[in-house]
């Protein structure tokens, strides 16, 4: 829950779950904390790749893009 909360603080978050949407209703990721290692991170908890879990939101992750 600790970590649900810090995103809603706009913290940086751990496994990239959390999807916010701006003012125009576009969809992206909040802030991920040390964002190249993610998907480690998503592994070692059971998670698939933060790429897979996107296209759930109809989007296409772009570490680049993602800012």
């Amino acid at each position: 829950m600790g970590k649900v909360l810090a995103s809603q603080q706009h913290s940086q978050q751990l496994y990239g779950t959390q999807v916010i949407s701006d003012s125009t209703g576009k969809k992206a990721f909040g802030p991920i904390e040390d964002e190249a290692n993610v998907n480690k991170r998503r592994a070692e908890v059971g998670l698939g790749p933060i790429e897979e879990y996107a296209k759930q939101f109809g989007l296409d992750y772009n570490k680049s893009l993602n800012r």
